[in-house]
């Protein structure tokens, strides 16, 4: 009987040969012998007429090639411009293009695309959304007309794999469109275009190091998220970012200046980050209109013409750390809600912080130096100015027509009146340094209910003045002004254990005016008292 083989025997036989065909085929694939199995790279070989359909890999290098039909790269196909000068001779807008198909590929690499004869009829460049596109220093001129798609306005990315780095394009309709995920448009020199990139529905691009130079508008972004744009030049466009419905991209460490209209604009836009950029000599600085839960973070916005930053129904942004300067207008709030500005340098502005029918807003901890109004509100309510540095301004702060803000906690001085209160009610004014004021360390005129605690008002010409207003003033201490401590004009407020010292003229001065005193120390004045009753100064 045949005794049956064990698997212990078929190994221990043939298993040397298995070992011997992998170590043989390791040493071919090294030297490289598979290679001649796949497809090689063919010369450029263009037809005599008709469309040029590329279903292999083909080479142009170092040619100079004028083609007056269609350049289509089919799935498996592959076409090179390699230092070559192509000519796309077309006799009317998109009447010539170059398309790359699902599953094809193009690689651009040091060479200049351009139009032909007919310098008005301009050629298409369209990567679809399954292709690979490898272009890199190279010049693509007059790509993309004024048509009904936006495949055929410019350079239109879509593929899988997208780098486009190094190249110049001028006068494009468009200069790129970016419809893809995770490209990488980087270094490239556009100028001269309607938008100088588009933006549609694209993610996670990186938009890094490109200058973007006498653009309608430099870059736009519709619906589209997670998008890096960074470290750009925008320079001498109408109009420079524009972002509309798009989320969570980031700006950041761009160069913006001299735009005729504005630098940077969200439109409906929210959770974006708009971080470190340089935003000078525009026409105006940032714009946020009905755009939410955005980050402002760490800007220099200096010398726009009309404002440096401004919000426009726009809710839960946070302004930080930005130097607003030397703008017709610092930060401006319209109908904004529920926004946080902390920690900016706000200085050189003619408004430095003007808040226009705008509520809750919180504000502390800036500098607000040098401008003709500190801080504004106007028909504004329940809004919190606290901690900040606010000096040297025509006007340091003015309540005008609005209720139920807290200024807390702020130093103010060296203004014409430090603080005004006009028309307003229910205000709170919670211990406040004032000095040094040339008129006013506080002025109120027709204003009732505001409520004055814990203040500090020295070295002001007169410290606190009160006409045709019923207000009350609680543990404030006034002391050491030129003039006159307090001085009331048809006023009836209630004063309730003030310090009012050393004051040059008067303490308290009551011109038709019957305030009511409880527990004041009214002393060592030029005169505690003149005109009041009940003052026991």
């Amino acid at each position: 009987m045949r005794r049956a083989v064990t698997t212990v025997e078929v190994l221990t036989t043939y298993g040397w040969v298995v070992w011997l065909i992998v170590m043989v085929l390791a040493i071919l694939y090294y030297f490289g012998v598979f290679e001649s199995i796949a497809p090689k790279m063919q010369p450029c070989e263009l037809p005599e007429e008709g469309d040029w359909l590329i279903s292999h890999k083909a080479l142009c290098e170092k040619m100079g090639i004028i083609f007056s039909e269609n350049i289509i790269i089919e799935k498996g196909g592959e076409l090179n411009l390699i230092g070559s000068n192509f000519v796309m001779n077309a006799s009317s807008d998109g009447a010539a293009r170059i398309e790359v198909k699902d599953g094809g590929k193009l690689v651009i690499d040091g060479s200049t695309l351009t139009n032909g004869d007919n310098k008005s009829a301009h050629y298409l460049l369209i990567t679809n959304t399954g292709s690979t596109v490898f272009i890199n220093g190279s010049r693509l001129q007059n790509v993309g007309y004024n048509g009904p798609e936006l495949k055929i306005r410019g350079v239109f990315l879509a593929g899988r794999d997208v780098t486009f780095t190094n190249n110049i394009l001028d006068g494009n309709y468009y200069g790129v469109v970016v419809k893809t995920t995770q490209g990488k448009i980087m270094k490239n020199i556009i100028s001269n275009s309607f938008y100088g990139t588009y933006l549609d529905d694209a993610s996670s691009n990186e938009i890094d190091g490109n200058e973007f130079k006498n653009n309608q508008i430099g870059l736009y972004a519709s619906n589209s998220q997670y998008n890096d744009i960074i470290n750009n030049k925008f320079e001498g466009n109408n109009a420079s970012i524009f972002l509309s419905r798009s989320v969570n991209n980031t700006v950041e460490k761009n160069t913006i200046n001299g735009s005729r209209e504005f630098a940077i604009y969200l439109l409906s836009s929210g959770q974006n980050k708009i971080i470190g950029n340089s935003i000078t000599w525009n026409a105006d600085g940032v714009t946020l209109s009905g755009s939410n839960s955005n980050s402002i973070e760490e800007n220099t916005i200096r010398g726009n013409t009309n404002f440096g930053l401004f919000l426009d129904t726009s809710n839960f942004n946070e302004i930080v750390a930005n130097n607003v300067s030397n703008n017709s207008q610092g930060i401006k709030l319209s109908q904004s809600e529920n926004n946080t500005i902390d920690d900016n340098y706000i200085g050189g502005n003619n408004d430095g912080l003007y808040l226009l029918s705008s509520n809750f807003n919180s504000m502390d901890r800036n500098e607000i130096m040098n401008n003709s109004n500190g801080a504004w509100f106007y028909y504004s309510s329940n809004n919190d100015l606290a901690s900040s540095k606010i000096v040297n301004n025509t006007q340091g702060i003015l309540i005008s027509l609005s209720a139920d803000n807290n200024v807390t906690g702020n130093s103010v001085s060296y203004s014409k009146i430090n603080i005004i209160v006009s028309s307003s009610s229910n205000n709170t004014f919670y211990d406040n340094k004032l000095s040094s004021a040339e008129v006013y360390g506080i002025y109120v005129l027709n204003s009732s209910g505001n409520y004055f605690w814990k203040n500090t008002l020295t070295s002001n010409r007169d410290g606190l003045y009160f006409d045709s207003s019923k207000n009350d003033l609680k543990e404030n201490t006034i002391s050491g002004n030129l003039y006159n401590g307090v001085y009331m004009s048809n006023s009836n407020p209630k004063l309730m254990k003030n310090k009012i010292l050393n004051n040059t003229q008067y303490g308290v001065v009551c011109d038709n005016s019957e305030p009511s005193f409880s527990g004041d120390e009214i002393k060592d004045n030029g005169n505690n008292c003149d005109g009041c009753p009940n003052c026991t100064g």
